[in-house]
């Protein structure tokens, strides 16, 4: 199977922004109505990294009820997929029902009203899609696999001994830095299958594979771009950035 990474679109004439960034943003409500959510966030700048990774791997912990408070901006334009938040992301009907016949992670729609900022009407029909996050302990070779502790290609390396998913989040726990894996190698565990993939830290990327790519671009699906790995390879080394290869057994 081959995966590519999925990001949000940032071409003007299709999301309507002009500043690069989403569509989406949060409202005086988002901020004030989402309180639970925050405390997952707080945890994690708090130093209580253990507490923090445990809420931010199951969907059931992140993404436990709709968030409030989304507004579309004034020159924003609806896509069938869209991101905001720091987990899964924002899907049509259309998208949904696409999603919903694929091989999928364990998951959840969220119903999710999304305020048009310039009308101040609500609009229904979208749906915060949130999944649960691979942490690798039983699907990732360790001992096979390479990582580095470098944020960017130029940054001073530290020296850290990973032959385990134990040695991996020690290091998390005692630094408060994920190290990134540079080449992930999957064990027979893994679900190859899988048409979603997103990891805990491993690698910051969200995969779909080829197969479910095919039907979102014959269903025109909207607000997406996906790179082959060969593109995510050549766009890490142009941006001074690190690359993940995937390995599958």
């Amino acid at each position: 199977m081959v995966y590519y990474a999925i990001s949000r679109e940032i071409e003007p004439k299709i999301v309507g922004v002009t500043n690069g960034l989403s569509q989406l943003n949060g409202s005086d409500l988002y901020n004030n109505s989402n309180q639970w959510y925050r405390e997952i966030l707080r945890a994690g700048f708090k130093g209580d990294n253990k507490s923090w990774l445990e809420k931010w791997v199951h969907h059931k912990d992140f993404a436990a009820k709709p968030l409030e408070g989304l507004v579309l901006e004034k020159k924003g334009k609806l896509t069938d997929y869209m991101e905001f938040n720091l987990r899964g992301f924002y899907v049509s009907n259309k998208l949904k029902s696409i999603l919903e016949d694929a091989h999928l992670p364990p998951h959840v729609f969220q119903p999710t009203v999304i305020t048009s900022s310039k009308t101040k009407q609500e609009i229904e029909g979208f749906y915060w899609f949130a999944f649960d996050m691979d942490t690798g302990q039983k699907t990732v070779d360790f001992e096979k696999s390479e990582f580095t502790s470098k944020m960017f290609k130029n940054d001073t390396e530290e020296s850290f001994t990973v032959t385990s998913y134990e040695d991996f989040m020690d290091v998390f726990y005692n630094t408060g830095r994920a190290l990134r894996a540079t080449k992930l190698v999957f064990n027979k565990h893994f679900d190859n299958e899988l048409d979603i993939i997103g990891t805990q830290f491993l690698s910051t990327e969200t995969y779909i594979s080829e197969r479910l790519l095919k039907k979102w671009q014959e269903a025109g699906i909207t607000g997406y771009i996906a790179r082959a790995p060969d593109v995510v390879k050549q766009r890490a080394e142009k941006f001074n950035d690190i690359y993940t290869e995937l390995v599958f057994d």
